[in-house]
């Protein structure tokens, strides 16, 4: 998917995309989604550096019905996962995005909504051996959704508008979605260094001196 936007735009873009859910989930892997886009034509061969910013970036302003992450649990599974990505990709971290100048500048952000859907049961009611049954009683579930949202950005190529603004062009994006409990710890742990993974795995051309 290939995609051209400012960077505010490839966030909004992704967390409308990721944040989309079925109206019910038959397992807990049915939540799960990896999302990527980069920018048309960009060549990533020659980036050799990068600078991961902390903390990550709480993105409950830009959703609808927004729940409380917990960032505890959360952030550092995200920040030693993309790490830990980027490092294998053939990239060096660098401390400072100001004063090191990295090829690109890597910044994760996390957001988590109420997610509704309607399930139905039959409740049966038994007498003297017979059964019978009423109409479907229809539920609501809640499906706590979390979404890890990555964008990586050139700084180098970065321009004046005419309000005199600095606009940094997102390169690439990189989205997941998966269950999120009250707790955060068990979810986190499990699903993220995974579609972190994933993510990667969908972006071959991030690699230092890869094919793009």
């Amino acid at each position: 998917m290939n995609i051209h936007y400012r960077p505010i735009v490839g966030i909004l873009l992704a967390t409308s995309v990721v944040g989309c859910a079925p109206a019910s989930f038959d397992d807990d892997d049915d939540t799960d989604m990896v999302i990527t886009m980069r920018e048309p034509d960009k060549d990533f061969s020659t980036y050799r550096t990068y600078a991961l910013t902390e903390p990550v970036v709480d993105l409950g302003k830009l959703a609808e019905d927004p729940i409380q992450v917990p960032h505890a649990a959360v952030d550092p599974i995200i920040i030693s996962s993309l790490e830990q990505e980027m490092n294998d990709a053939g990239y060096t971290r660098v401390a400072d995005a100001m004063a090191d100048d990295p090829d690109v500048v890597v910044t994760p952000g996390v957001v988590a909504t109420n997610n509704w859907g309607w399930v139905s049961y039959y409740p049966w009611y038994g007498y003297y051996g017979y059964y019978w049954y009423y109409p479907p009683v229809p539920v609501p579930v809640n499906t706590p959704l979390g979404s890890v949202i990555v964008t990586m950005v050139d700084p180098k190529a970065t321009k004046v508008d005419e309000d005199n603004r600095n606009l940094v062009p997102v390169i690439w994006t990189g989205a997941m979605r998966s269950l999120l409990y009250d707790s955060g710890q068990e979810s986190a742990a499990a699903d993220i260094p995974l579609l972190m993974d994933q993510m990667f795995d969908q972006s071959p051309y991030l690699k230092v001196g890869g094919a793009q």
